[in-house]
């Protein structure tokens, strides 16, 4: 249907411009992005030592504050768009820019809105819970995703964004079916007490500082979960198992099919406690630890504490799942590597995709390839292996103090692939023979990752051509699904407003 999703380029109040009144009664999904002068002046404000510097703000004279959304004319119309169901407020990811309560009231108490995103907008950073921070209860909401940019600088969150959110959360928490959250900004306190007899999804991403119960106290009254992700990232050497052992009791997800979590704990009951239900298992650093040497330019001090490979086999024993279909694991190298590839070929028969990212201490001796393909033959539907393999030619970004970034050393990319295509051929020869691609993780550019792509070429009768084909790349970066507006839907129209 013509005029069905449609994305507002807003770079004026919506009281001087915005959809003509005879597209109302079509549009079903609506992106309102914000490309207004002031969110851009908070952005540079933010990196101005000198206020007598500061750039000026147009329609707003608080920074954390967006005033081209005036509540009362989207308010109404809104409510004037019969077949709406979905809305998606955008804002650039750099910015300390927010939504203000009485905009975000209309919004989310509109009768027939089921699905809200807000990406790289903070949820009412300035709310004064004692002036009008109330929402009618039961919303019919079922989808919330607030999205913010992972390695933005602080304040990482404003404390009012947490009194907006419970007050949001209690409102909306039995209907709701997919929530995402920034973890610095979530009202843990509010989502442990609450029950979520029909959540389906869960995604939590960020600084990680919660020191109250554990997380499984709010996962328990979670019976419907199909996915759940933690990308935590740490602050402490140590990270919080999310069901302590000594906590004893029952709980279980009979519907859970996809779990990713970073830095998983050896002493953490969850995984003794998944079901045959589960298709996919991610156990990750977040973010990616091949760019922890960037911190320092974000300002943060996230830490990397990695399981070995042995203990990474410990927390795999515990896990039925003899259907997984996806895994990714990542471990720092010991003696017991060739136990753990041994053990997931034999625990995971079912396995379509690998992914193993793998990190050494210097001067540790590099992986026996041909024995690394040979232990996994057994999985004979696998399609897919991903790897890092931490050579000990693997170059990382240093600091070039004359152009102010990160920069690889002269060449060493160029050793780097030369060697991988080397790998890539002895794999090739000695993997399962369903398998049909082959991913290195490998330097791009300047200061950047890519995943790079051999296709196996295989003869008439299963023989392997002499070489891998080098294909496609993928940029890893730092995660670019948080650099652009997704709606998960055809764009039907895209209007710009501007004077």
């Amino acid at each position: 249907m013509l005029f069905r999703t449609c994305v507002v380029v807003q770079k004026v109040p919506i009281k001087e411009a915005f959809l003509p009144d005879t597209l109302w009664p079509h549009i079903q999904n609506l992106v309102l992005r914000d490309v207004c002068p002031d969110w851009y002046a908070a952005v540079v404000r933010r990196r101005l030592p000198d206020p007598t510097t500061y750039p000026p703000m147009h329609y707003t004279q608080d920074p954390l504050l967006c005033g081209i959304f005036d509540g009362t004319t989207l308010g109404s119309a809104l409510r004037a768009m019969p077949k709406l169901r979905s809305v998606t407020v955008w804002c650039g990811e750099d910015t300390d820019h927010g939504l203000p309560w009485h905009v975000l009231q209309v919004i989310l108490t509109l009768p027939h809105l089921h699905d809200f995103s807000c990406h790289h907008y903070r949820f009412s950073p300035t709310a004064d819970p004692s002036d009008g921070l109330v929402l009618d209860a039961p919303l019919p909401l079922t989808s919330f995703r607030y999205k913010l940019n992972a390695y933005r600088p602080v304040p990482r969150a404003h404390d009012p964004e947490k009194d907006a959110l419970s007050v949001f959360l209690k409102a909306c928490h039995a209907a709701l079916e997919v929530l995402w959250l920034p973890t610095e900004s979530t009202p843990f306190h509010t989502m442990l007490s609450l029950e979520w007899p029909s959540l389906r999804e869960l995604r939590l991403r960020g600084e990680f500082t919660w020191d109250g119960d554990p997380l499984v106290f709010a996962l328990r009254n979670m019976p419907k979960l199909r996915l759940l992700k933690l990308d935590f990232a740490l602050l402490r050497d140590t990270p919080r198992p999310i069901w302590p052992e000594n906590h004893t009791a029952s709980y279980s997800w009979p519907e859970l099919i996809d779990l990713q979590v970073s830095f998983p704990c050896i002493d953490d009951q969850l995984y003794a406690h998944l079901t045959p239900t589960l298709r996919r298992l991610s156990l990750r650093f977040f973010p990616h630890r091949i760019i922890d040497s960037w911190c320092t330019q974000w300002k943060r001090n996230w830490r990397f504490p990695s399981p070995s490979a042995e203990q990474l086999r410990d927390i795999l024993r515990h896990c039925c799942c003899p259907d997984l279909k996806h895994l990714e694991v990542k471990y720092h190298q010991d003696g017991y590597e060739q136990h753990l590839i041994k053990d997931i070929a034999s625990l995971f028969p079912s396995l379509k995709s690998l992914k193993i990212l793998r990190y050494c201490q210097e001067g540790a001796a590099d992986l026996d390839m041909e024995k690394f393909g040979r232990l996994l033959r057994p999985l004979t539907a696998l399609r897919e292996l991903s790897l890092h393999l931490d050579l000990e030619i693997t170059p990382y970004p240093v600091e070039d103090v004359a152009f102010g970034m990160y920069m690889f050393p002269h060449g060493s990319a160029q050793e780097l692939e030369e060697a991988l295509r080397k790998i890539a051929d002895v794999l090739a020869r000695n993997l399962p023979s369903s398998v049909g691609v082959i991913k290195f993780l490998q330097p791009w550019m300047t200061e950047d990752y890519k995943w790079t792509v051999y296709n196996i070429i295989r003869g008439e009768n299963g023989e392997v051509q002499p070489h891998a084909e080098y294909d496609v790349v993928q940029n890893l970066g730092t995660d670019a699904s948080t650099t652009h507006c997704d709606t998960g839907r055809h764009m039907d129209m895209l209007i710009a407003l501007e004077q």
